[in-house]
């Protein structure tokens, strides 16, 4: 994994793996370090139209999205996974081709979580989204 992005007060961090797209793992840390989320990225907005369906289906829903972020400037929609980690579902994410050349970004989070940073398109942050994640166990 390496770091894409993250926040002025790295209190967030976005990670990729090989793949080279934007982050596939997003650290917060709020009360202790947790995983908030994990990602997948899809081919077109129909994929996550299917994925809100099938939810429905299910008797679930969307927590978050659609929307646009700041950082990996990707399309996403969220869910919540059976154990309460944030699943995000996004189409269009950055892909990093050289990891020789990108230097990570930093975002200034001086705004909160309402800004434009967190999703260009304005839509507020639910408390699902941002109580959502899974506390890493302390070392024994």
């Amino acid at each position: 994994m390496k770091l894409s992005d993250r926040t002025a007060d790295n209190a967030g961090r976005w990670f990729r793996a090989e793949d080279g797209f934007h982050h596939t793992v997003a650290l917060v840390a709020s009360e202790g370090l947790r995983m908030h989320h994990y990602a997948f990225d899809h081919h077109s907005l129909y994929d996550l139209q299917r994925l809100a369906d099938n939810l429905d289906t299910l008797g679930a829903s969307l927590i978050y999205g659609p929307g646009r972020h700041g950082a990996g400037d990707n399309i996403f929609t969220y869910y919540l996974d059976p154990m309460g980690c944030v699943v995000e579902n996004s189409v269009e994410m950055r892909h990093i081709d050289n990891d020789a050349t990108y230097e990570p970004g930093v975002w200034d989070v001086s705004e909160g979580l309402e800004a434009r940073w967190i999703n260009k398109w304005g839509t507020k942050l639910p408390e699902a989204f941002i109580n959502g994640g899974i506390p890493f166990a302390p070392a024994a």
